[in-house]
């Protein structure tokens, strides 16, 4: 029986070691991690060896470039997940800042959830995160794209309609699907998942 188990123990753990995706455990009596596979380790920044059997606080998980002030707390909340499911806390698709030894920084959405044994106390706690930094950016990219479209239309509806909109005596919102309405015709709109978004005068240009 105790060999079945170990082979069932391997066989999880040659799966989890393959997912894309991070996972950290940690133990309740100890505050350590107890695993951590390859993706986790690479998301973090630490070599697996390090990340592994490493206690949850923030002395242990310094990295030695020594991050300023306003790095410290980013650089650890991640953690915070970890512990807060250790009170038996589940945390459901939170974006946590991760603040890596090198310096960079990347947006993970992470879920932690308490694991429980048959009596009902939490014996460990395990979170499961992925990279979500590209998808960040991009938003941030079609925000700040929009800012400046609109910014360029009411500049220019001044005194006269522009692409069929009326502006006289008022200020036009450009939105997405007053946008894509206007411009499609005359320019192809690349998708958001396909690349960067166009510049804003050259939509407006064919207005």
């Amino acid at each position: 029986m105790h060999a079945a188990l170990a082979d069932e123990r391997q066989r999880l753990r040659t799966v989890l070691d393959q997912l894309p995706e991070g996972v950290i455990l940690v133990e309740a009596q100890s505050g350590k991690v107890s695993y951590a596979n390859p993706a986790a380790a690479g998301l973090l920044g630490y070599a697996l060896p390090h990340l592994v059997g490493a206690p949850l606080n923030q002395s242990a998980m310094m990295s030695p470039y020594r991050f300023p002030p306003a790095h410290q707390q980013s650089a650890f909340r991640w953690n915070f997940a970890l512990i807060h499911a250790l009170w038996g806390k589940i945390i459901v698709n939170e974006e946590i800042v991760v603040s890596r030894p090198d310096g960079s920084e990347i947006v993970v959405l992470s879920s932690a959830a308490p694991i429980r044994a048959s009596n009902g106390l939490i014996t460990e706690a395990v979170m499961v995160f992925h990279d979500i930094t590209a998808k960040k950016q991009l938003e941030q990219q079609k925000n700040e794209f929009f800012v400046v479209a609109n910014h360029e239309l009411r500049r220019r509806n001044t005194g006269r309609s522009r692409c069929g909109m009326r502006a006289q005596g008022r200020s036009t919102i450009l939105t997405p699907s007053r946008l894509f309405k206007h411009a499609s015709p005359f320019i192809p709109i690349p998708p958001a998942a396909h690349g960067a978004w166009p510049a804003p005068d050259l939509l407006l240009a064919v207005c």
